[in-house]
């Protein structure tokens, strides 16, 4: 039997965009679980957020956060070697990217300039209407250790090939996601991280078969290039990102729907 691991981008994919419900993917996750197949969430979350959704999945595998800022390994991957992970609190944590005072050193000056407006510069409950979150919820969306969620409030176009250029020239670079850019260090990307994670899993469990990575937009390319069975779900309004790879499966529906759907068809 092939030993599998799977790596899951969250927001569009295993949970539904506007509802953040994994409820979908309730069959495949069962399956999963009870096959003690790895399940490697990789997204722009914070930490403190991945940790409510593991929770609710009854999960402890690593975790990749902030868009590969850094990767989160539980008390149970302690004596891996060559990793350079610092303790924090119950997991060793291994940093990719920047440290988000660096990031907002870089970007505050620039806001006016760029018509910009980031995570610090709104209210919680600005940001819990326009995410469609509590109060609660917001207050640890913005608990960022390596990331700075932005918006562009006029010229998205103009602006965005402008800002590029002066970030890649200071050592960052723009993510796009679902609802936000997020500027991050240039160094740092959700395939850089998904590389670790591999070679923590091939040093603790010697290794496995086939890696499975899903996800839905571009800020998922990375990961997408890095795994053996790359997919991506539908979007909402039922079409794909502009994504190209050897390989590349589209899961034939949306969200945790179409994440349900690949998932059994390949661990059954």
């Amino acid at each position: 039997m092939q030993k599998f691991i799977i790596f899951t981008d969250l927001d569009g994919t295993l949970l539904d965009h506007e509802t953040y419900s994994f409820e979908g993917a309730i069959e495949a996750l069962s399956l999963i679980k009870s096959k003690n197949i790895p399940l490697i969430i990789v997204t722009s979350k914070t930490s403190t957020e991945v940790l409510d959704v593991q929770e609710q999945l009854g999960i402890s595998h690593p975790f990749i956060v902030e868009n590969g800022g850094a990767v989160f390994f539980p008390e149970q991957f302690a004596n891996l070697v060559g990793l350079d992970c610092e303790k924090q609190n119950n997991f060793y944590v291994k940093t990719v990217g920047a440290e988000r005072e660096e990031i907002l050193d870089f970007l505050e000056p620039l806001k006016t300039r760029f018509k910009i407006r980031s995570f610090v510069d709104f209210s919680d409950d600005e940001l819990s209407k326009l995410m469609d979150m509590s109060v609660g919820e917001v207050q640890k969306s913005k608990k960022r250790e390596f990331s700075e969620p932005f918006i562009f409030l006029e010229d998205e176009e103009q602006n965005f090939n402008l800002l590029t250029e002066k970030a890649l020239e200071s050592g960052f670079k723009i993510l796009k996601g679902g609802r936000f850019y997020h500027l991050v260090s240039r160094l740092q990307d959700k395939g850089e991280a998904v590389k670790i994670v591999k070679e923590a899993y091939n040093l603790k469990n010697g290794g496995f078969d086939k890696s499975i990575g899903i996800g839905d937009s571009m800020n998922d390319y990375e990961m997408l290039k890095h795994v053996d069975i790359p997919v991506l779900v539908e979007k909402k309004n039922g079409t794909y990102e502009n994504i190209h790879l050897p390989g590349l499966i589209k899961a034939g529906a949306a969200g945790p729907e179409g994440w349900n759907k690949v998932v059994l068809s390949y661990i059954l």
